[in-house]
């Protein structure tokens, strides 16, 4: 991420794309969003809050890791299981 020109009421506000801003207050992480007005939407996150969700953002890529894996192992028996019939087809 660039760095970004800080605003000295609020030195850790920074614009992470989609309309949302992330900031801290010294104890909560807070999520915003804002229409150029000022923010719409406000999420307060406890540290333990962010924990939990950057633990299950960690479950989610591990799941697609294994989703890819399983996709890629079911395409290669195919292939073999197509090479094999060929094979077989071909011998006859």
């Amino acid at each position: 991420m660039p760095e970004q020109e800080l605003d000295p009421r609020r030195p850790f506000k920074q614009y992470i794309g989609d309309s949302v801003y992330a900031d801290f207050d010294g104890y909560s992480y807070i999520l915003t969003t804002e229409n150029g007005y000022g923010p719409t939407n406000t999420i307060y996150l406890e540290p333990a809050v962010l924990n939990a969700f950057i633990a299950w953002w960690a479950w989610v890529g591990k799941a697609l890791e294994r989703a890819v894996a399983a996709k890629e192992a079911a395409e290669r028996i195919e292939a073999k299981e197509s090479e094999n019939g060929n094979a077989i087809q071909s011998a006859e």
